[in-house]
């Protein structure tokens, strides 16, 4: 399995894009306690699920044959000062941050989630969800 490696590389990969130095990329998801009010975005990255599937009318899971699926789900947090385009803005360096991600992974999917107002937060949130077809487990 290789859930910590994906995750650690997400976050290197985000954390090392020019275009998001001013956006803060954690490991704890959801996003661990910070500091409020949010001066600073704050992207969240963590490990959502794993599906090993079992294949034929069996169901069964097999040794190389089961199929391993892994979603990652990012939650960004943007200042309540900030505006809803600013928001979208740090989405789109989100996405073009994942290029790099994507080449060197089987990305299936990449979902972005409605953006929300959070009281508790006191911020802008966005759900960003990548899946990832890893091979056949075991």
């Amino acid at each position: 399995m290789v859930c910590k490696k994906l995750i650690d590389y997400l976050v290197a990969t985000l954390s090392a894009n020019e275009a998001l130095t001013d956006m803060t990329v954690i490991t704890e998801f959801p996003s661990k306690r910070q500091d409020l009010p949010l001066e600073n975005a704050v992207v969240s990255v963590g490990l959502e699920g794993v599906d090993i599937t079992g294949v034929g009318d069996a169901l069964q899971i097999a040794a190389d044959a089961s199929p391993v699926n892994y979603t990652v789900g990012l939650t960004l947090c943007v200042p309540k000062s900030a505006t809803g385009a600013v928001c979208h803005s740090a989405v789109d360096g989100i996405l073009s941050a994942l290029a790099t991600f994507v080449a060197e992974y089987s990305v299936t999917d990449i979902t972005v989630g409605q953006m929300k107002y959070s009281g508790t937060l006191g911020a802008l949130t966005v759900p960003i969800t990548l899946k990832i077809f890893n091979g056949n487990a075991y």
